[in-house]
């Protein structure tokens, strides 16, 4: 089996690149006055790029120094590059020149000296956590990004549109596109793509369909607003199937190598590798039951998913309802997270003469019971939440807090009316 293209790497590999480093880059014109980037050998130290779990590690051959810093006769501890915002961005290359690296974000973890008699260390070797590090099969790429794939689990199982025999006509009657998306002003088209991928062993091939969400925007974008985007639809399919969705995979841009005459050196896509909050291990699809399925809500998805993104507070709620089954915070922080939700939520509201609602209870009444009265099956639970928020927060009716373990039924109660209650708002179904 041959080794893996730049684009066939995600976020849940463990990978290991000797490479050559540089913070500028050299250049050079072909003879047809096509412009390559490069890494000139003069120039780099060596190192090496590691990623095991949801670290990457660079390790070079050498103590980096400010700019300003390298005309010093003497020089300190304050001198050396601690982050790029001491430095620039990183360029590296692998020996065979095939992979490229674009480190854009990184931070100091340690250093040591090497007194080896065949050491290729100049000064020490130090080591950078990176957080921000995208692959590709060339230097010269766009500024910002047009196009982005997304790839999260769950997906290709749930919208269920693509066989691994399926030919490309036959996927084009099935693709799922949206046109006229709107994202913090910023305007979409999203595609739900099918796709399939071989692989080979011994004796036999193996063809296996997986399914990715393409997004093209009106006009080009930041990486910082395609990542946040990226956040929020993982958010809303994690919401919607109710399972621990995971973004493992961003791929920015496109391939223009070929023009339909002869090849050129335009392969703008970029393996996008960026630290994030959430993660979960690869997942084993043994259980591929849905909270709510792709065709109950069919007719009415486009309107479900233009309803979250229009929606800020929306968003925001959703995500700490989330976090706490993210990160499996403690009791009572996640009791005092979701009280949180639920008071910025609803803030601003107002009863039917317009005065605003200012009572917690009130507002637990309208998460529980989905009006703001009262209601004897529930006013036990409320009463609960409101005591022991009122402890944490406020320090106050101290006889009536409950315990962390005492406060866990209460806790499973709060969370499943946070989630009817979102349900209902996002896509009118409990």
């Amino acid at each position: 089996m041959g080794a893996k293209k730049f684009t066939e790497y995600d976020m849940r590999d463990n990978f290991e690149f000797q490479v050559y480093v540089t913070d500028e880059l050299s250049s050079f014109k072909k003879d047809d006055g096509t412009k390559i980037l490069y890494v000139d050998q003069a120039k780099q130290f060596p190192g090496v790029i590691k990623k095991e779990g949801d670290r990457i590690i660079l390790e070079l051959s050498t103590v980096l120094m400010k700019h300003e810093s390298k005309n010093k006769a003497i020089l300190s501890d304050n001198d050396e590059v601690y982050s790029e915002k001491d430095f620039s961005t990183l360029y590296a290359t692998t020996w065979d020149g095939k992979m490229q690296f674009i480190i854009a974000n990184y931070f100091f973890i340690s250093k040591h000296s090497s007194n080896s008699f065949n050491s290729v260390s100049y000064d020490g070797i130090t080591k950078y956590h990176v957080t921000n590090l995208s692959i590709a099969s060339q230097f010269m790429l766009q500024d910002k990004v047009y196009q982005a794939s997304f790839y999260l689990d769950y997906i290709h199982e749930w919208f269920s549109l693509y066989g691994p025999m399926m030919t490309r006509e036959e996927l084009n009657q099935k693709l799922i596109i949206f046109e006229n998306m709107v994202y913090c002003d910023v305007s979409f088209s999203l595609k739900i793509n099918g796709f399939t991928e071989k692989s080979r062993n011994t004796n036999e091939v193996l063809f296996s369909a997986h399914s990715s969400i393409i997004v093209k925007f009106q006009s080009p974008q930041t990486k910082d607003f395609v990542f946040d985007l990226a956040v929020q639809l993982r958010n809303f399919f994690q919401f919607l199937l109710n399972k621990k969705v995971g973004l493992y995979k961003i791929l920015l841009n496109n391939n223009n190598s070929w023009n339909g005459k002869d090849w050129r050196p335009e392969d703008y896509r970029e393996n996008w590798f960026v630290s994030q909050s959430f993660l979960p291990d690869e997942i084993k699809k043994k259980s591929l039951i849905f909270d709510i399925n792709y065709s109950t809500i069919k007719n009415d998805f486009e309107d479900i998913l233009k309803t979250f993104f229009q929606k800020e507070k929306l968003q925001n709620f959703i995500s700490l309802y989330l976090a706490i089954s993210q990160y499996q915070i403690p009791v009572i922080p996640a009791f005092l997270t979701l009280s949180s939700g639920v008071e910025s939520y609803l803030n601003g509201s107002t009863f039917s003469n317009d005065k605003p609602v200012q009572n917690f209870s009130k507002k637990l009444n309208m998460i529980f019971n989905g009006s703001w009265e009262n209601n004897k099956e529930t006013l036990r639970c409320i009463e609960t939440i409101k005591n022991n928020r009122d402890f944490y927060v406020h320090g106050v009716k101290k006889e009536k807090m409950l315990s962390e373990i005492e406060l866990v039924p209460t806790l499973f109660e709060f969370q499943d009316a946070i989630r009817n209650y979102l349900k209902k708002e996002l896509i009118n179904i409990r």
